[in-house]
């Protein structure tokens, strides 16, 4: 519910800070006091256009904020989605329009898009007002609260689920289908390039091993001449290791200390004589081998090619080859791959078109019984001659099932059927949708209803049973209703005054809460336009006063 609204440099309103009570509110006051201004600063808390036109002159800038409270699961689970913090359903709403013509707005101190703040909105207020489209006028609203209603919240839940994997299905066999019409078409191409890639039996690293391979056998003489070179220094090197040894033989004989020094030169001399091996060995092996040279040449071409048609790398060759294998199996399967795939199309469309049928049988029940329901509160609000319908209509299989649901009216006897936001006045349309809203009021989820001027074209015992029914939607909802009818201003469990004087030169708007004495007098203003003996003594009557 709203708990309060502050308002801040909007237009007529320097500052304003209201309270709203639970149950039954009315806002009056003389046309043009601020009434309209205080609707327009909440629709634009709700995520309405802003006008930097609306802040007030000589400001810079106005902002309007909200405390909402509310244990909903939708809302409480639309804020957790956005991760934002709410402390025990507290929900403070602010938006600020700066004389830029830039606003912005925040959810519990969060910044927010006017996307996310109008889907908030939606699900903490409905505002009515006399020839607005609300809701209750949008055709996918109107599924809704028929489904609301019906209680088939888990139901839509389970055939969105269908739905969506249904269509998933659908486009997982029009992928497969286009993939295996593109291989049937590419497919001699593709065992082409198969039987190239086959044949070239690559491996991981081929090419750089051949590059290598290659790279030593054209450079082997000039290798062969160096190691050959390696090979004779480190020979003569052994010689002059032989010869040290001879010598330190000698000096050992007359000094034991030296024994330490010859044995780690002979370990030198023995390492020596195993790389002086090693080298010879690494000598023979080098030839020139015309025959290699050209093998691996001609290897070396192919796989270049290779690698410029299907790499950059062997790698990528070698993945392509299994790409181009998997095309090949699969349009050979291509039958009983598509069989499958439509059999479990048609496995799901028929679960789904299964449980539409359900859910069309719950809302035909329920449908009944509204229409009755709403029937009965329109007759309430005078409007006999009323009949309303829901009109259910098969189309295309969806995430909603396959009905397309409109409401209907028959006003007055003998005129046609036709769409609800078609076939009234704006008062005769006010009361429609005050009984379509007290009819779904036990489920609707939305906990503050505001009515703006619904009493236009009303009085006498209409307005009576108009106020008696807002009074009875406020034992479930927060009712705030705009009126210049005495008859419903009565029946609130509490009254504001909305007035406008001058100050500093300026016109201001305020608002505030009667007391009974001001009730009175409020009320004998709006039954006779002044106050006198005659109006008060009425007021009190009808307050019971």
């Amino acid at each position: 519910m709203l708990e309060r609204l502050c308002i801040k440099n909007y237009v007529l309103i320097p500052e304003l800070d209201i309270s709203f009570p639970e149950g039954f509110s009315v806002l009056t006051g003389e046309t043009g006091s601020g009434k309209t201004i205080i609707l327009s600063a909440l629709s634009l808390l709700l995520g309405a256009k802003a006008d930097k036109e609306a802040i007030r002159k000589g400001e810079s800038y106005a902002e309007i904020s909200g405390v909402f409270s509310s244990k909903q699961e939708k809302i409480l689970s639309f804020l957790d989605s956005k991760d934002i913090f709410s402390d025990d359903g507290k929900i403070i709403i602010r938006r600020v329009i700066r004389e830029n013509g830039r606003s912005s707005a925040s959810i519990n101190g969060a910044l927010v898009t006017l996307a996310d703040l109008s889907a908030l909105s939606s699900l903490l207020i409905d505002i009515t007002s006399q020839f607005s489209n609300q809701s209750l006028l949008s055709k996918e609203n109107q599924m809704a609260l028929l489904d609301q209603s019906a209680g088939l919240d888990d139901e839509i839940r389970k055939m969105s689920d269908l739905f969506s994997l249904y269509t998933s299905s659908r486009a997982e066999l029009e992928r497969t289908e286009k993939e295996i019409s593109d291989a049937e078409r590419e497919r001699e191409y593709n065992e082409f390039c198969l039987e190239e890639l086959k044949s070239a039996c690559l491996s991981e690293g081929e090419d750089e091993e051949v590059k290598n391979t290659l790279s030593v056998i054209e450079n082997s003489e000039v290798i062969l001449e160096n190691m050959e070179s390696a090979k004779e220094r480190l020979q003569k090197s052994s010689e002059e290791i032989s010869a040290a040894l001879k010598a330190l033989d000698k000096a050992l004989k007359k000094d034991e200390s030296v024994g330490e020094i010859r044995r780690t030169l002979e370990n030198l001399s023995i390492d020596l004589d195993e790389m002086i091996l090693t080298v010879r060995e690494k000598c023979s092996s080098y030839s020139f081998d015309e025959y290699l040279l050209s093998q691996l040449n001609e290897r070396n071409q192919i796989l270049s090619r290779i690698k410029k048609k299907y790499g950059p790398t062997i790698s990528d060759a070698i993945k392509k080859q299994k790409e181009i294998e998997e095309k090949i199996e699969k349009a050979e399967k291509q039958d009983e791959i598509i069989d499958a795939l439509e059999r479990r199309c048609d496995e799901i469309r028929k679960e789904c078109e299964a449980h539409s049928l359900l859910i069309r049988s719950r809302r035909i029940k329920e449908k009944e019984r509204l229409e009755k329901k709403i029937t009965d509160a329109l007759v309430r609000l005078d409007m006999k001659n009323a009949e309303f319908y829901i009109k259910l209509e098969e189309k295309e299989l969806s995430a909603l099932g396959s009905d397309r649901v409109s409401f209907l009216i028959k006003v007055n006897k003998g005129e046609k059927i036709s769409e609800l936001e078609n076939s009234a006045s704006g008062g005769e349309l006010s009361r429609i949708m005050l009984a379509i809203k007290s009819s779904f009021s036990s489920r609707g989820d939305v906990e503050t209803l505001i009515f703006d001027e619904i009493d236009t074209g009303l009085g006498g015992e209409t307005a009576y049973n108009v106020a008696s029914e807002l009074s009875s939607l406020s034992s479930s909802h927060q009712i705030i209703a705009i009126t210049h009818l005495a008859q419903i201003a009565v029946k609130a469990s509490s009254h504001f005054l909305v007035s406008k004087k001058a100050e500093d030169g300026r016109t201001v708007s305020h608002i505030r809460m009667l007391d009974n004495s001001e009730r009175v007098e409020e009320t004998a203003r709006l039954l006779s336009g002044k106050v006198n003996d005659i109006s008060l003594a009425h007021a009190q009557s009808l307050l019971k006063i």
